[in-house]
């Protein structure tokens, strides 16, 4: 038993009163506002996924755009189905490596289409994966038709965020080209032409494509959704903790007329 500190009367609740000390309320003000801002955080990006896939939806029902007249509109394509006419430029493929298919290693084969409307431009087509050759010194043969054709594929811009190490992504000199990321400026600058800055995923079924298995992109808002509720009940759990450990129970008076305060 002690007698209560000298200072500002605290709140009172019931028999208790609530006397924050120093301590507890720094570490408080510390602690709360970033456990609110995490949870604040992972509500954007749960929105910002549901967008995702939102357009990625609207983009399935609309009919393919012709992409001759909307090159550089790359952000406003994103996930859409498109048609474009040109010619293959043969022997210069692109080998996209590390991609994996049924756990299988292998490639994914990059291939400049020049644009038949406009001609100084070319755009990028993965025709899709295949395997590996013996090893990585005798690489796979690639075919590539020649002449004008059609392509019909859907625009992908998620090469822009891919995650790679070092500062070349080419490997050696020769061709098909091995490369580790999509850089288009070095790319451009081996080509007769300048890549729009897109990629455009062959469709299925097409006769000048490989395994054309493109996998949805993992976009999954209710995950993002379950972390802001842990952290806004972190934050209501830091609230209640500092509530209670600052109560301290009123004690009745004592003989002498000065109020005695417990624990």
């Amino acid at each position: 038993m002690r007698v209560a500190p000298s200072g500002p009367p605290g709140v009172k609740i019931g028999d208790r009163e609530f006397r924050p000390g120093l301590w507890p309320s720094l570490a408080f003000l510390v602690l709360l506002p970033v456990l609110l801002r995490l949870g604040f955080w992972q509500l954007d990006r749960a929105a910002e996924k549901q967008a995702l896939l939102d357009a990625l939806e609207a983009a399935n029902r609309r009919a393919p755009v012709a992409l001759e007249t909307r090159l550089a509109d790359a952000d406003a394509l994103r996930y859409r189905k498109v048609t474009i006419r040109g010619e293959y430029l043969v022997g210069r493929e692109f080998l996209l490596d590390n991609q994996v298919h049924d756990g299988r290693a292998g490639y994914h084969v990059l291939t400049p289409l020049r644009v038949a409307a406009e001609s100084e431009v070319c755009v990028l087509i993965d025709r899709g994966w295949i395997p590996l050759g013996r090893d990585r010194h005798n690489l796979p043969p690639v075919s590539t038709p020649e002449g004008p054709r059609s392509v019909q594929g859907t625009v992908w811009l998620s090469w822009r965020e891919a995650f790679h190490l070092g500062d070349q992504a080419r490997s050696g000199r020769g061709w098909p080209a091995v490369v580790q990321w999509v850089d288009l400026g070095a790319m451009s600058a081996e080509l007769p032409c300048r890549l729009a800055p897109l990629v455009v995923r062959l469709a299925r079924p097409a006769a000048d494509g490989f395994v054309l298995d493109w996998p949805l992109p993992s976009i999954q808002p209710e995950k993002s959704t379950s972390y802001a509720i842990q952290w806004f009940a972190l934050a209501a759990a830091l609230a209640l903790i500092y509530i209670f450990v600052n109560l301290k129970k009123i004690a009745a008076p004592s003989q002498d007329g000065k109020q005695e305060q417990h624990d």
